[in-house]
């Protein structure tokens, strides 16, 4: 399992824009290979939301979590406080 490495707020924001990007690729707003990527993004803001997971900020070694919100069985959230305090100052 992958830790946490994103925060309420941006798990709840990545939820919401996903529904509405789902909801427009589906609903026919959008069409064509643009619906497609609505589509794709769409998912992949749901999907990042549900797990709380994010591969670009685990690649660019970004987080928006809590180190109490990071807790997970592997990291305990400790690497997580340190980068809160950088974005803090």
């Amino acid at each position: 399992m992958r830790c946490a490495n994103e925060g309420q707020t941006d798990r709840a924001a990545r939820m919401v824009a996903g529904i509405l990007l789902l909801s427009a690729g589906l609903g026919g707003f959008v069409t064509g290979a643009t619906g497609l990527v609505v589509l794709g993004a769409g998912a992949l803001l749901l999907a990042t939301g549900i797990l709380g997971w994010c591969p670009a900020y685990s690649a660019l070694g970004l987080s928006t979590a809590r180190a109490v919100d990071a807790r997970c069985e592997r990291c305990e959230g400790a690497h997580h406080a340190e980068r809160s305090r950088s974005w803090q100052s």
